[in-house]
């Protein structure tokens, strides 16, 4: 059974429920991209200060100091569970938006799968890390991407998240989720999967 939330990109108004939405509020297209990224010019780090060794990800300890943030576990689903048509379009997409993120805004996405239809990923943010605001403009800016309208949208409203509590293990809950795909019988080892990785190395057991 789900123990996180579903957030609901409807009016700013909230129930009381298993449901917990977040309020979409007005959007403009003329909004920024910082408004998209869910963050604040004082949430900026320095993209020198995050610059990959060798191709590796950077350590969360280069991106968080002194704050300790809640780590989300976030699910993305498909409009009735449609197939993604260009999952390395999708894939290319959700890499460069999780990249500015880091290294202009220092929002850390860990490990990910994208599946045929439906995404997981591991994100911590600043102290003015807006989690609903942010993932509003990922799933923007794929659908722009593919070319999904309001008349057909690609995802389905809102999203689920959990925040992994102390005593939740990053890596055992990562262990199952990576399997998605083997379970799915897309591949036999989920090494094989092309679209999983991760961006920032969050050093939690």
């Amino acid at each position: 059974m789900w123990g996180g939330h579903i957030h609901r990109l409807r009016a700013s108004r909230r129930t009381i429920a298993d449901e917990k939405p977040v309020s979409a509020g007005q959007k403009s297209k003329s909004r920024s991209a910082r408004l998209d990224l869910g963050v604040g010019v004082e949430a900026a780090v320095s993209a020198a200060e995050l610059h990959e060794d060798q191709g590796r990800p950077p350590r969360l300890g280069q991106i968080f100091q002194t704050y300790d943030p809640p780590l989300y576990f976030i699910t993305i689903c498909t409009m009735h569970r449609q197939k993604i048509r260009d999952v390395d379009a999708a894939h290319h997409t959700f890499e460069d938006y999780v990249r500015r993120a880091r290294d202009e805004f220092g929002v850390a996405v860990g490990k990910y799968v994208i599946m045929p239809d439906h995404l997981h990923f591991f994100v911590r943010g600043t102290a003015d890390f807006q989690l609903g605001k942010w993932v509003n403009g990922l799933k923007r800016a794929i659908s722009v991407s593919l070319g999904a309208t309001k008349k057909g949208p690609l995802w389905q409203p809102g999203f689920f998240d959990r925040v992994l509590r102390n005593d939740e293990s990053y890596c055992q809950k990562w262990e199952y989720v990576r399997e998605n795909p083997v379970r799915a019988g897309l591949v036999s080892r989920a090494d094989d999967w092309p679209y999983l990785g991760e961006f920032v190395v969050i050093d939690r057991a």
